[in-house]
Formats: structure tokens, C-alpha cells, sequence
């Protein structure tokens, strides 16, 4: 038997068109960078568990990204707009319901108002009063032909909206979104596509169509106060409008351009990059109505996510930004329920700057995401790694040992998780088809010396593992050493 060497166990969710050529998995996991001296650069830790809070509303959430208003969070779940307080107490703010179920729902905060937008019409909450807004001169209001206003933003006293049949955009009176002017619009011109999508992110207004992102900034002018940036404007629409969300990390979105295809595309400052690689677009390729994804951004534990819901039948992307720009290299993750659906989280929000809240895509209920949780709301949380292609030369390699370095004596005092345990199973046809399943025990409590060695795997010529845990324990994967020689076949 040779020597122990290390071999690439960690790494990007890609699995590319022909999974003979990459076929990883990442899922339920997410990368953490750690600092000098550390026994790995990047390890594997578990994606956070969800504890069930309360009911919320009449339905799902419908607002990927909820916001803080007077010390309450809010959002559209169903028909009904909720807060939540620092108590979790939900209450129901709307005292008529919103006109329309089906649609993903806008929603930005100023000093005085909440307003929410759901392609129909758009509403209004001063702390004490809900209200559609009933000025003729809102573009929903418009005869005969309404603008379909999807999005709305906040910036610099402004409550703004678009039209996504026109390049046409719109802002209210300052600080008050129950009052429009019809004359106080302007037209994103640089490119004549429709307005699909905007947000506000520091203190530039993007404006994205089907072909472009321009942005604006306010110039103070008193017949109009915000002006293009004409030397930053990007040559990338956006193929998915609910898709768009920002943070200080900058303006995220699935974009597209006129000569097609799909991409994740990011905008900092005012610069713009594309953040997928092949592997991703391949995904969004596969979506049957690209144009339903939504996406978010949530930062936890000193990590920040951009998440994908992409269908409910598909995995949840995600884009582990903190990572990332620490290696200087993507690094994409997914989650998932147990059968493989997409993440139970559509819309996040966070409560006295600590609690990260989601909201359900699954029915009326919100949840906390908490680092130190291990299931999916009392449910099974799985978290798989399956590596990279293993392969020499294309010769036979003799797989005598592996170990899989992961983080012992995490086990439970009693139940399940007690005496936690890892599985593992290869394929030797590039991931299409799998083994049986081997499983070794990870550590009890105190168990701080315990390895997970898997020995006698055979032989191979394109070998790949899968490693799998669903005790409700932290799962920490460090690294993997193996003893394989290489067959001169």
C-alpha cells in the first residue's frame, strides 16, 4: 500500500451538459474560506436549518426580498401584506386583500410608507392605514391603457415604478407614494426595450429592459431630478425581472442579451460581470419559464447568498458571494428539500439586524434560518458533496483507502444524531450510475479522534464519490486522503 496523498474533495456545484466532463454536486453545504494556518483553505460546512415560526397571511410569500419599516418586518404572503415584530407576533396589515395571487409582488419602504406593487395595481401603509393608490396619474391608473407596473423602488425621497410594456418610467411626490404627477416620467432610452426590472442600489437607480441596464443618478435638476449615467450603461438585459435583487455586494440578476442566452450577471459600482460559468447557464437553459425565477440576497454568520429559486421543481441556485471574492472564483452551491426540490424559502427579511426570516413558497408560514439548526423545520436536512471526475491519463487507478476528513464528535447526547454517521458511495461511469452506499460513523460526543476510512473501492478508470449526512448534526468536511495507484493498464 502507498502513501496517503491529498485528493480535490471540495468544490462548485457544475454539472455541465455532458456529466462526462464535470458532474458535481454541492448540496445543503456551503463554502467556508478559512484563514492562515488552517488545516484546509476552504471547507464544507451545513447550510442553515430552518425553525418553524408562525402562520403568515392567506398564502405563500410573494416578495423575495421583505423590508423593514418602523421596527417591523413586511411582506405580501398570499393576498394579505403582514408584519412581523421583534416578538414574531404576525399581523395582518391589509384590510382588503392585494388583487392578484399569481404574481411575484414588489415591495420597497421610505420614511413614511410601505408600497407594494403586484403587476396590477399598487398599495400604500403609513403604520396605519392600507389603501390602493387612487391618483389617476399612477401609471396603473392610466385610460385607456394601464401600465403593468411590476417593480418598485426607493431612492432619495422617491417612490419609483416602471412600465414593463414601454421604456417608460415614473416617480411619486417626495416622501408620498399615494401622489403622481403624469408629466414627472422619463423614457430609458439609451436602448428602446421595455423597463422590465429596476432597483436602487447606494445611489444609482438601475433601470434593466430586455437588452440593457442603464443607470441614473439624482442630479438635482428641478424638472427632473435624475439623469443617466450614460458612460456605465451595460449592453445586458435581464431574462428574468423577479430575478433582480441587490445589497452592498452590488445588483444581481439572470441576464440576457440580444443574441441570446442566460446567464447570472452581476453589477458593482458601475461595472458588470458575468458570474456563471457554463455549467449554471446549462441550468437556467433547462428552466421550461425562465422568466418565474426569483432571487434574493442574505447575508448570516459573516456570508452573503444570492439564491435562486429557479422553478419548484428544480434545485435553488446559489451564489456564495463572500466566498467567492475571497478565492476570486465562483463557487456555487444548491438547496433543496429532501426529494430534491427547490429550497422551502422564497423571501427573506431580517429582524433587529440578527434573525434571518424566510417566508415560505409553500404555504403561509415564516421561518428562521439559524446556523445552529440541522433539519428542514423538524424535517430531514441531507447535505451532499459529490466530487469532481477522478481520472489519470485515462488509466485504471486501484482505490486501496479513503479518508474523508470531517469534523468529529459532534454527536447528539441522545436520538437521532447521538452517534452521527457519514455515507458513501462511487461510480465508476462519471456519476450516471451509483453503488451501494457505505456508511462509517463520524463521532459521539466527546469522540474527537474518530476518522471516517472506507477501504477496498476498487478499481477505476473515471471515479467519482458521493458523500451524503442527514443526522441532525453541524457536518464539517475539511478534506479527503486517499491511497490509489495508478494502474499502467
Amino acid at each position: 500500500m502507498g502513501a496517503r496523498q491529498t485528493i480535490p474533495f471540495i468544490g462548485s456545484q457544475a454539472i455541465s451538459k455532458s456529466v462526462a466532463v464535470n458532474n458535481q454536486e454541492t448540496v445543503n453545504f456551503v463554502h467556508s474560506i478559512q484563514g492562515q494556518g488552517a488545516k484546509a483553505p476552504v471547507v464544507l460546512e451545513s447550510a442553515p436549518g430552518l425553525v418553524d415560526l408562525a402562520a403568515a397571511g392567506d398564502g405563500p410569500c410573494r416578495t423575495p426580498q421583505m423590508v423593514n419599516f418602523k421596527g417591523e418586518l413586511y411582506g405580501v404572503f398570499g393576498r394579505d401584506l403582514i408584519s412581523i415584530d421583534d416578538d414574531l407576533v404576525v399581523t395582518v396589515r391589509s384590510t382588503f386583500k392585494l388583487d392578484d395571487v399569481a404574481t411575484t409582488c414588489s415591495i420597497a419602504r421610505g420614511r413614511n410608507y410601505v408600497m407594494v406593487v403586484d403587476g396590477v395595481k399598487g398599495y400604500t401603509w403609513d403604520g396605519t392605514t392600507f389603501a390602493v393608490i387612487a391618483d389617476l396619474d399612477f401609471p396603473a391608473n392610466f385610460t385607456p391603457t394601464a401600465a403593468v407596473v411590476t417593480h418598485v423602488s426607493y431612492l432619495d425621497g422617491f417612490f419609483i415604478v416602471n412600465n414593463n410594456l414601454s421604456d417608460l418610467w415614473y416617480i411619486s411626490a417626495i416622501e408620498n407614494p399615494t401622489a403622481w404627477n403624469g408629466l414627472d416620467f422619463e423614457a430609458a432610452a439609451v436602448s428602446p426595450d421595455a423597463v422590465r426590472a429596476h432597483t436602487a442600489n447606494g445611489a444609482i437607480l438601475w433601470m434593466i429592459g430586455d437588452e440593457t441596464a442603464q443607470p441614473y443618478y439624482n442630479s438635482r435638476n428641478f424638472l427632473f431630478p435624475f439623469a443617466l449615467i450614460l458612460n456605465a450603461v451595460q449592453e445586458v438585459g435581464i431574462a428574468a425581472p423577479y430575478t433582480l435583487a441587490e445589497s452592498d455586494d452590488g445588483v444581481f440578476f439572470v441576464g440576457t442579451t440580444p443574441e441570446g442566452g442566460l446567464f447570472v450577471y452581476r453589477i458593482r459600482g458601475q461595472a458588470g460581470s458575468i458570474i456563471s460559468g457554463e455549467e449554471q447557464d446549462n441550468a437556467l437553459a433547462g428552466i421550461t419559464d425562465i422568466s418565474l425565477a426569483t432571487g434574493f440576497i442574505y447575508k448570516q454568520a459573516g456570508k452573503s447568498f444570492y439564491v435562486l429559486q429557479l422553478s419548484p421543481s428544480d434545485p435553488s441556485l446559489v451564489f456564495n458571494i463572500s466566498a467567492s471574492d475571497r478565492v476570486g472564483t465562483p463557487l456555487w452551491e444548491t438547496r433543496t428539500l429532501v426529494d430534491g426540490t427547490a429550497w422551502r424559502i422564497a423571501g427573506h427579511g431580517v429582524l433587529g439586524n440578527a434573525r434571518n426570516i424566510g417566508g415560505s413558497r409553500l404555504s403561509a408560514r415564516i421561518y428562521e434560518l439559524d446556523t445552529n439548526v440541522y433539519d428542514d423545520a423538524g424535517g430531514t436536512l441531507v447535505r451532499r458533496r459529490r466530487t469532481q471526475i477522478y481520472n489519470r491519463n485515462d488509466h485504471l487507478m486501484d482505490w486501496w483507502e479513503l479518508v474523508v476528513d470531517v469534523a468529529p464528535g459532534v454527536g447528539l447526547v441522545s436520538g437521532q444524531g447521538s452517534d452521527p454517521t457519514i455515507r458513501l458511495r462511487y461510480s465508476d461511469d462519471r456519476g450516471v450510475t451509483f453503488g451501494p452506499q457505505m456508511i462509517e460513523p463520524i463521532g459521539k460526543v466527546g469522540e474527537y479522534e474518530r476518522r471516517a476510512v472506507f477501504r477496498n473501492l476498487g478499481i477505476s478508470r473515471n471515479r467519482v464519490f458521493e458523500l451524503e449526512a442527514s443526522d441532525p448534526v453541524e457536518i464539517t468536511v475539511i478534506n479527503a486522503y486517499a491511497v490509489v495507484q495508478e494502474l499502467m493498464d
